[in-house]
């Protein structure tokens, strides 16, 4: 049900309530009262959450039921995530819905379409394995149910909803009811028994990286992937974890727990 609809029916029960209670005094009024007033706090919980999933507010620290500090910063979002023109390469302005979109097709198709890679070998042949027979077998033995299960538990309940529109909330809840279907069916990927087909499609948004971006450069794109491919993807990092440290350099200050890229700032800053 859309915010539109609900604002309508809590505006029926109002009205509703407010006739009822000039005969407040009556016991059978008093039970009509109590009953509508549980269904406005239930549709009125229903359009704060999801206000409060549009505007990807996770804390609040106005009150409860405060549906118009959500309606707020979803529509802020909206106009600031609005693209209505940007330059091309030769530094016109390009306006339209069709226009801006082909601009910034081409622009992330160029950069992201491969060149090609010569003499790969030279560089590889001067990397030492740091995978040890131990670690290898550790990666390649076959994904269990906990690891799925873990998997999902560890990941936020309402970011970044899937093209679906089915959050990792949704899983988290019922997983009594499709934990075992969800399970079957990650592992069948993972264990290379079928291919992901249509839970690897993605959407595709632009993340500002300027407060006034004016052309494709100043965008970021990210893949808003299903849950399905979310917990497959999981699952393996999840494994990964445990060998990073061992292969990846303590100077290099990034993919492993406790280490932040800025380190090295810091260092040559000193």
């Amino acid at each position: 049900m859309s915010t539109t609809g609900l604002r309508y029916q809590i505006e029926e029960l109002r009205a509703q309530l407010n006739g009822l209670m000039i005969y407040s005094n009556d016991k059978d009024v008093i039970i009509q009262i109590k009953e509508i007033t549980a269904k406005i706090d239930e549709l009125e919980a229903q359009e704060e959450a999801m206000w409060h999933q549009r505007n990807r507010q996770c804390w609040l620290t106005d009150g409860d039921k405060n549906t118009a500090f959500f309606h707020h910063k979803a529509s802020q979002r909206r106009r600031i995530n609005n693209i209505i023109r940007l330059q091309d390469e030769n530094d016109q302005w390009v306006e339209g819905a069709e226009h801006v979109r082909g601009l910034i097709m081409r622009y992330f198709k160029d950069i992201y379409t491969s060149r090609g890679v010569q003499n790969l070998h030279k560089i590889t042949n001067l990397i030492h394995p740091k995978v040890t027979e131990e670690m290898n077998q550790k990666l390649m033995k076959q994904y269990t149910d906990e690891e799925v299960h873990e998997a999902i538990m560890q990941m936020h309940p309402t970011k970044a909803p899937s093209p679906d529109g089915m959050p990792a909330l949704f899983f988290q809840h019922y997983w009594h009811l499709i934990g075992k279907d969800v399970t079957h069916f990650v592992r069948q990927i993972l264990n290379g028994n079928l291919y992901p087909g249509l839970i690897n499609q993605t959407l595709i948004t632009l993340i500002p990286k300027t407060k006034t971006p004016t052309t494709p450069m100043d965008f970021r794109a990210i893949s808003l992937c299903n849950v399905i491919f979310k917990i497959v993807s999981k699952v393996v990092v999840n494994r990964l974890k445990e060998v990073l440290p061992n292969v990846i350099h303590k100077a290099q200050s990034a993919f492993v727990p406790g280490r932040m890229i800025t380190d090295n700032i810091v260092v040559a800053f000193e």
